[in-house]
């Protein structure tokens, strides 16, 4: 199809299921390609290391350095830092205090998920009185029924899917996102919140995930108990601020940045 439309230029996000077959076609018929980063990856993803694409356009620095360690082929000439559009630069951290501890959490609902591979960690929720907890469902699927009986029984509040994770954080007064693989994880830090991972059993993203454990970007509560610690401890509000500078830098997504990229693939 792409040999007799004459296909010269391809964009496309870097969707993992779709990314091989692209690559493969594109390298063959020397088609010219940008790829946009649109969730989260490290050196360990796999998909990485198996496809390569002229020009990949990241959110920072940091995942920047990420590709080049997946694949020897990208380098400076062909990754382009253009800023997250998911994160709000608007946003009020007045409130925050040089230490603190966690009165608010945001549970992020994880689609690949099943509510028995995190039964223990919603149980210690329960035993948990001073923090209120509130639970984001994914857009792409209902919330299970397990999900909706807890939330039910402990006055959990379960959020729209449509509001975006900055809104949610500032308008309730978020400190803590709680998830396994999300990349709301990761976002958090932009808002200074703790990000607590928990552990989801599945293989293939946890192995892509566990550079930001290594990086000490993320809070690893490999077990209930160390789930409860991590929810009950006093934070460093410093430490926060340094994996944010350290994850997300100081490049801010700009329209007209990208607007001037994408006219060669016009």
């Amino acid at each position: 199809i792409f040999f007799f439309l004459k296909i010269k230029k391809l964009l496309l996000i870097d969707d993992k299921r779709e990314m091989l077959i692209f690559s493969n076609i594109s390298k063959k018929l020397n088609i010219e390609t940008l790829i946009y980063m649109h969730g989260r990856f490290s050196k360990n993803s796999l998909i990485l290391k198996k496809t390569y694409f002229k020009k990949y356009l990241v959110w920072s620095n940091f995942f920047a350095n990420q590709l080049k360690e997946a694949n020897s082929h990208y380098g400076k000439n062909n990754i382009e830092v253009i800023g997250n559009p998911n994160l709000d630069h608007n946003k009020n951290l007045k409130n925050f205090k040089s230490t603190f501890q966690i009165k608010r959490g945001l549970i992020l609902d994880e689609d690949f998920i099943k509510y028995k591979d995190i039964k223990l960690y919603f149980k210690n929720l329960k035993e948990i009185k001073n923090i209120k907890f509130f639970i984001k469902k994914k857009k792409t699927r209902k919330l299970p029924r397990e999900y909706l009986d807890f939330c039910r029984k402990n006055n959990v509040k379960i959020i729209d899917s449509r509001i975006v994770l900055g809104k949610i954080i500032k308008k309730y007064k978020i400190d803590c996102i709680i998830a396994a693989t999300s990349t709301g994880l990761l976002e958090g830090i932009f808002y200074n919140v703790v990000p607590i991972k928990i552990n989801s059993n599945n293989k293939e993203r946890e192995g892509e995930f566990k550079e930001f454990i290594n990086q000490r970007l993320v809070f690893y509560a490999n077990n209930s108990r160390i789930f409860s610690h991590f929810l009950t401890k006093k934070y460093f509000l410093k430490q926060i601020i340094r994996n944010n500078k350290k994850l997300w830098g100081n490049i801010l997504f700009d329209k007209n940045k990208i607007k001037n990229l994408l006219k060669f693939y016009k």
